[in-house]
């Protein structure tokens, strides 16, 4: 297990480039495969009654990853879907304005502009929301270990908003923590599309899409291991798997994906057997076949 004591490296870290075809990330979205791969951005919708688990040095959440990742969180809110939404969008605006080999992410943006480009209805709610999604990703540390890099990191290093008297253009001065840009490096990453995700409404479908869309060739994982990874352990197994099934419909309906079920043989667990194969509909872009993100599990 990751130690709390791990304390944040002030080294200068620069992002790395993401080798992906011009203009990519105007229909995708590039994140990290710790992030997608792991109960970090939490399966839950947490509304009404539910009540977010809070980090601490002495209280740690542990994030349920595959073997590969070792994630633990020391500070902040448990995180979900939607601070995930905001975070991808964040770390994909930074991508899109240069920030490859820079060793800041420094990004400027107006409350519309955050709201607008990520698909939604503009309004005092949404703006709320966004806000309060922000908060969450500021106050957020975790401590890590990938392939490629261990540390400790904020996910978001500094939020500063406009004071009433001044005269600047945007709402938000956003910095992303640099030691994020570890998780992209080696294209540990994989791209998810917009399209896609945009027509998944419930946080589950949403998890799922990202773990599944993150593997060439999806093996059967258990339904017990998707169950800790999705943050869903203490969820009585019938309503489990109600939303489950429910959920893995969404996801075939959103992709064309030719399997997407959950499936028991004789004396075997519960699986997901998904197949991607080839899409129900066209393209829009047969020429896309550059690099989508790093190597992934099959």
């Amino acid at each position: 297990m990751l130690s709390t004591a791990t304390s944040h490296d002030t080294a200068t870290s620069f992002w790395p480039p993401l080798k992906l075809a011009r203009g990519k990330l105007e229909t995708h979205r590039a994140f990290p495969h710790a992030f997608i791969r792991s109960s970090l951005f939490s399966s839950r919708k947490f509304s009404g009654e539910a009540v977010r688990d809070v980090a601490a040095e002495d209280n740690p959440i542990i994030i349920r990853t595959l073997s590969n990742y070792e994630l633990v969180q020391v500070a902040g809110e448990r995180l979900d879907q939607g601070d995930c939404d905001v975070y991808m969008w964040l770390l994909n605006r930074a991508y899109q304005r240069g920030l490859a080999g820079k060793p800041e992410a420094r990004i400027f943006f107006t409350r519309e502009e955050a709201i607008s480009e990520r698909g939604r209805s503009r309004g005092t709610k949404m703006f709320r929301l966004f806000h309060e999604s922000l908060m969450r990703l500021y106050k957020a540390d975790i401590i890590y270990k990938t392939p490629y890099a261990n540390g400790r990191t904020r996910l978001i290093s500094s939020i500063e908003e406009p004071t009433p008297t001044n005269k600047k253009k945007y709402d938000y001065e956003v910095i992303i923590s640099a030691k994020v840009g570890d998780f992209f490096h080696e294209n540990d990453f994989r791209i998810l599309k917009n399209e896609e995700r945009a027509k998944l409404k419930d946080y589950l479908s949403k998890w799922l899409h990202a773990f599944y869309s993150s593997h060439r060739n999806p093996i059967k994982y258990k339904c017990d291991l998707i169950k800790r990874l999705t943050d869903r352990g203490d969820t009585p197994e019938r309503i489990w798997r109600e939303k489950l099934q429910s959920a893995l419909a969404n996801v075939k309906e959103a992709t064309g994906w030719l399997a997407c079920e959950v499936m028991q043989e004789d004396g075997e667990p519960p699986k997901i057997h998904v197949i991607k194969g080839e899409r129900q509909f066209p393209k829009k872009d047969a020429g896309e076949s550059r690099i989508d993100g790093g190597e992934s599990e099959s």
